[in-house]
């Protein structure tokens, strides 16, 4: 299969990339700077027979079997203020635009869109559309790709759960601040391993049933402060912090402040089978 993948140079772009690539799928990663892309995967590709073609957005895209968006910074990554927000949403909105553009050239329409998404969708306890910051920018995401049905056959957006493994941004980030346990009401928030989401997208690209939106999150969401708890040991007790203090201008405590209880009904629905359940399955591989 002949595969785009966008924003492959991220966490799980990384790990699905070199998946696809062992199967043996032709790889074209497109990316802003080409040579910080090549040094990404020079070290875990180059003893392949064939290396995927590396493409910027000057470069003409080819006719793919299917696209791959994870384009975009992570939220996470630096503080959340409106401005930023906005920045994030026009960027993520400006690749798709950039998708439709190219690959409208071509009379193939059978063709399969697999666009980034995020649990921060759904209302607070609830799985329903939500209407706060983070839902409104995922919400408009989804509704471009969605647009997109003139350019692909199947679109699928992935409301992804936050993704955990070894050096996972999510750990990477905690890591850098003193231990912490929220104190008052507990939320679960939903998560899902890197080798449980790698294998997931596969399984979405290789299922015609599955369309429009798929929640990519373990069946058992964990507590707030059990996954705070997966920083690296430290001999500091814990400082207690109350919910409120997640409100403040940086809005990546709504990240962590939503009651997130979301069950991935289709993919169990379908068949997939998930390597990790539960947190504490997962400790042990960490």
């Amino acid at each position: 299969m002949n595969i785009l993948i966008i924003g492959a140079s991220g966490y799980l772009g990384r790990a699905l990339t070199v998946k696809l690539h062992t199967k043996g799928n032709t790889l074209y990663l497109l990316g802003r700077d080409k040579n910080k892309t090549f040094e990404v995967f020079r070290p875990i590709l180059s003893s392949r027979v064939t290396f995927p073609k590396i493409l910027d957005y000057k470069d003409e895209l080819p006719d793919a079997d299917a696209v791959i968006n994870l384009a975009g910074e992570s939220i996470a990554a630096k503080p959340l203020t409106n401005k930023r927000l906005k920045t994030l949403q026009n960027s993520r909105l400006d690749v798709l635009t950039h998708l439709e553009n190219k690959l409208k050239k071509y009379s193939r329409k059978d063709r399969i869109l697999i666009q980034a998404s995020a649990l921060g969708i759904y209302r607070d306890n609830s799985s329903s559309i939500g209407n706060d910051e983070l839902a409104l920018i995922c919400n408009a995401i989804e509704d471009k790709a969605l647009s997109l049905n003139s350019t692909f056959s199947r679109i699928v957006a992935l409301r992804l759960g936050i993704i955990l493994g070894k050096n996972s941004p999510f750990i990477q980030n905690i890591n850098k601040l003193p231990p912490i346990k929220f104190i008052g009401k507990e939320k679960h928030i939903g998560w899902i391993s890197i080798d449980d989401a790698v294998n997931a997208v596969i399984f979405i690209i290789n299922n015609n049933k599955i369309t429009k939106n798929c929640d990519l999150t373990a069946p058992y969401p964990a507590l707030r402060n059990e996954l705070m708890a997966l920083r690296s040991s430290s001999i500091l007790p814990a400082i207690p912090i109350p919910s409120w203090c997640l409100k403040f201008k940086d809005k990546r405590g709504l990240l962590l402040n939503k009651e997130q209880s979301i069950i991935p009904h289709t993919l169990l629905e379908l068949g997939f089978t998930f390597s990790f359940t539960t947190l504490n399955e997962l400790k042990k591989s960490l």
